[in-house]
């Protein structure tokens, strides 16, 4: 197509719609995507002006929030949830007294237990044993209320259960089935101050 031999109306349109069409171009790649950054920039800048308003309040009412954790701490309804010891080795030791206690008690033969690792992060800390039993349905669901029903509070935070090597081979009897069991057990302590 020859511009030149267009007349001077047409090329004037034809001059104009380029005109317009460059315009269109230039928002689309330019002004766009600069409107589009400059509205999420304000939305951060709202949002972190807003977790400063909130984090402010915090520190403002950090003197409350302390005389709330010492309040705590001197609750005597706590205690009676927790193991009070002068170490964690101590507490451990006691729980697993308690484990083996609450599992004799619902007649599970308990094959060995240990003590784990501690989770000391903050004022209340975790103390754990690993318990490893053989019972059958009935004695485990004696030895689970048993723990959940204690005072201190015990959690079963793992457990494994396995048929016994024994109770896999067929026989005629109608004893129920031994389960090897593995729990892990965890319980809050305190340290005596």
């Amino acid at each position: 197509m020859n511009v030149h031999a267009l007349s001077l109306r047409n090329q004037r349109l034809l001059a104009l719609v380029l005109f317009v069409f460059a315009l269109a171009c230039a928002f689309l790649l330019i002004a766009q995507p600069v409107a589009s950054a400059f509205t999420a920039q304000t939305t951060r800048i709202d949002r972190a002006e807003a977790d400063l308003v909130r984090w402010q309040g915090v520190i403002a009412s950090e003197t409350e929030i302390a005389a709330a954790a010492a309040s705590l701490r001197r609750d005597p309804r706590l205690e009676r949830g927790t193991i009070q010891a002068s170490s964690d080795t101590q507490a451990a030791a006691g729980l697993q007294s308690l484990v083996r206690k609450a599992l004799i008690n619902a007649g599970a033969d308990v094959r060995s237990s240990q003590i784990l690792p501690a989770d000391v992060s903050g004022e209340l800390g975790m103390v754990g044993v690993r318990a490893v039993v053989l019972a059958d349905s009935e004695q485990f669901e004696r030895a689970l209320t048993a723990i959940e029903n204690s005072k201190p509070v015990m959690i079963v935070r793992e457990a494994d259960i396995q048929l016994s090597a024994g109770s896999r081979r067929i026989t005629n009897n109608n004893e129920a089935p031994k389960l090897q069991i593995r729990l892990d057990i965890y319980s809050f302590v305190r340290s005596e101050e």
